[in-house]
């Protein structure tokens, strides 16, 4: 559900960020469609989640508009 969500957005130019610990799917992701950035981030980490949330708001700015 995730994948294809998150390619639904990045279709009509969203910025997309993917968070995943499938880096081998993710980086493919990423390497395919130009607005999608893959994170490695294992969700059941606090500090991977810090992380994470780190890289989108230094690319993204301090708003994100959807999560899922």
């Amino acid at each position: 559900m995730g994948q294809e969500t998150a390619l639904g957005f990045a279709r009509v130019q969203a910025q997309v960020f993917i968070l995943d610990i499938q880096d081998e799917t993710g980086r493919k992701m990423e390497a395919e469609i130009p607005n999608l950035t893959f994170v490695h981030c294992n969700l059941r980490s606090v500090s991977e989640i810090r992380h994470a949330f780190s890289i989108i708001t230094e690319k993204a700015g301090k708003e994100v508009d959807i999560l899922i």
